[in-house]
């Protein structure tokens, strides 16, 4: 019996770690990303449309370099960089065409293809989420299996 307690134990840690995304790498940060039916103003969003990857992003102080990933698949090495900490940072991709970093652990993004309307309803409708909100827009898309679904969610992203 106590064995049962101790596993159950064991599985309410390992929940509460993934659904509050508590991350013991020093130099990592995530992002959840979604796409809101309205243009989104101040990262808030009345109207979810769908929710989209998460995105890991290795920061290297040392470096000033970042490194993305998107599933677990090593995306991209910026170099273009200024880097406070972890949560505090900017980069460039070479060629200039956007910014994108971390502001007091808020995700941030910019384009120079403003002008082009697709890009720019594209831009204007990016959403990043909470964990939490990301979690819990992926899960309403399962209906009556909510419950189900926002367990799996929170232990696999």
């Amino acid at each position: 019996m106590k064995f049962i307690g101790f596993i159950a134990g064991l599985l309410i840690m390992l929940f509460i770690i993934r659904l509050f995304d508590i991350n013991f790498s020093s130099n990592e940060i995530k992002i959840y990303s979604a796409r809101c039916k309205d243009v989104v103003k101040y990262n808030h969003c009345d109207h979810l449309d769908y929710t989209g990857s998460v995105g890991t992003y290795q920061v290297d102080i040392d470096r000033q370099r970042v490194i993305s990933s998107v599933g677990g698949t090593v995306g991209n090495r910026f170099t273009k960089c200024v880097i406070k900490d972890k949560n505090n940072w900017r980069c460039s991709y070479g060629d200039d065409s956007a910014d994108f970093g971390f502001n007091a652990g808020n995700y941030w993004e910019t384009t120079t293809y403003n002008s082009n309307p697709i890009i720019k309803d594209i831009m204007e409708k990016n959403y990043y989420p909470s964990r939490m909100e990301y979690i819990n827009g992926a899960a309403k898309s399962c209906g009556s299996w909510y419950a189900v679904c926002f367990l799996l969610f929170t232990i696999f992203d």
